[in-house]
């Protein structure tokens, strides 16, 4: 619900600003949404544990906020760059803010561990308030662009389409951009936690990957070309079908490791490519640069609309799902749900999981993976004799658990308890063995990816050159191409 509220308040709120920065001034939509984001963040550090009471209003602020922010970002690198040094500040930008991205979790991490507790996160928030807050009063330093167009044109947006209908399936495209965005968000992360041994190495391994998005960028900031955007689109399409491939064979360790290095590598260069090719076209409407906050505006209404569409809420199997995770015994609280004892695990990942993979994909980490025991230990007899003693010799052995593990496994049978837990960490049940299925690791992600990969495709060829040429007459102009 939270999402749904920011979501539809943006393109409200874009839609707002922009007809303000259109007649004040377009610095005044960038500074109010870094203005705005440090009082969220305020906010947080005031209502503390009970935001939650008031999460309708700490929605609506985020999705002003953002949306201020990005259409006043976005309005900025319209008006500072031109068809032939856009890849280079595209380039750049994206490199800085994924150094960001390295920094900021790292820094914040480094928080919470020095004080501990909600301290630390209170930390975080304060710091984060005081850094927008330094941004928000140093954005004043930032010349205002003289103007004396201030007809805010954004009611001509569904004529023009009409009229122009390669600006309208630009749009199209913003719009497909947004579908994706939200699971595009958590699957990487999913893929790695289910295909790493060690979760501590996932942190690693998304170093690694932020590197190979930066070096992208630094590419494309050096060599990138607006005329090759068709190219870098399709590359880039294509280029995430082959990642995805891999993944039908098994979310294993190489196949995860080739997908997301794949996909560091193509999305900025997708990215970049298609903000280019949008910034260009718009530039080539018969308004010109009097129509560059209403191109952003539109932009973001489109991308906004693309992100909600897939929020789709099913109320009664949400229901079903809760009811299922009240019947286990876990502690109920504001961060989540906790459970401290042995027995209620065992019942909960043996009785009440397959239940809930019937209601949903249930994704595991490594450190629940460890405390499953999935073979099926048949037990073996041995019987020999000792010729010089005349001793009967019984062994008694079960595939999978070790010799010195058995007798502890026989007196958890005599206790009748339903679960006996190894040394790895893992439970195997008593008596009877009642293994979760493999869904645990088995999951519809490649055909997911599939199907995103198709909509990149899709994009692609929304900005490809094989559509015929639009004709665009511009008064007081000879006609030219779009």
């Amino acid at each position: 619900m939270f999402n749904l509220i920011t979501l539809a308040a943006a393109p409200a709120a874009s839609v707002y600003i922009g007809k303000l920065a259109k007649l004040k001034d377009r610095l005044l939509a960038y500074r109010l949404g870094i203005g705005l984001t440090a009082l969220f963040y305020l906010g947080i550090l005031i209502a503390g544990e009970r935001m939650a009471d008031y999460y309708v209003g700490f929605a609506l602020l985020k999705g002003i906020s953002t949306a201020f922010y990005w259409l006043g970002h976005f309005t900025l690198i319209n008006d500072v760059t031109d068809h032939d040094n856009r890849h280079r500040y595209l380039g750049v930008n994206l490199t800085i803010t994924n150094l960001s991205m390295l920094a900021g979790p790292a820094a914040a991490g480094a928080l919470v561990e020095w004080s501990g507790g909600m301290q630390g996160y209170a930390f975080v928030y304060l710091l984060a308030f005081a850094m927008f807050v330094y941004a928000s009063v140093n954005s004043f330093r930032m010349k205002k662009r003289a103007t004396h167009h201030k007809t805010y044109y954004l009611k001509y947006a569904f004529r023009i389409m009409r009229k122009y209908p390669a600006f309208g399936r630009s749009l199209a495209g913003w719009f497909l951009f947004g579908l994706p965005q939200g699971i595009l968000g958590y699957i990487p992360a999913i893929l790695l936690f289910q295909a790493v041994p060690k979760e501590s190495f996932v942190n690693y391994m998304n170093v690694a990957f932020l590197g190979v998005t930066m070096l992208s960028g630094l590419v494309l900031a050096r060599w990138g070309r607006a005329e090759w955007n068709h190219f870098y689109l399709a590359a880039a399409a294509i280029g995430f079908i082959a990642g995805v491939i891999p993944l039908f064979m098994g979310v294993q360790l190489w196949t995860v490791i080739l997908f997301m290095a794949v996909f560091s590598l193509v999305k900025p260069l997708q990215n970049n490519a298609y903000t280019s090719h949008y910034y260009k076209l718009s530039g080539e409407l018969p308004l010109k640069e009097h129509f560059k906050v209403e191109s952003v505006v539109l932009r973001e209404i489109f991308t906004n609309a693309g992100r909600g569409a897939i929020l789709v809420r099913d109320g009664e199997r949400e229901q079903q799902i809760l009811r299922l995770m009240e019947e286990a015994d876990f502690a109920k609280t504001d961060g989540g749900y906790y459970m401290n004892d042995e027995d209620a695990e065992f019942d909960f990942l043996h009785h009440i999981v397959p239940e809930l993979e019937k209601l949903l994909t249930v994704y595991a980490t490594s450190a629940v993976k460890e405390r499953i025991f999935r073979e099926h230990a048949a037990p073996k007899l041995k019987v020999d004799i000792d010729e010089r003693t005349d001793w009967l010799e019984l062994k008694f052995e079960l595939d999978g658990i070790p010799e010195s593990e058995i007798r502890s496994l026989i007196r958890s049978l005599e206790e009748k308890r339903k679960y006996h837990r190894l040394p790895s960490g893992s439970g195997t049940g008593v008596a009877i063995y009642m293994l979760i299925p493999g869904s645990l690791t088995d999951s519809p992600i490649a055909w997911m990816l599939m199907a995103i990969a198709l909509l990149q495709l899709l994009i692609g060829w929304l900005a490809s050159p094989v559509f015929p040429a639009m004709r665009i007459t511009v008064s007081g102009q000879r006609n030219r191409d779009l």
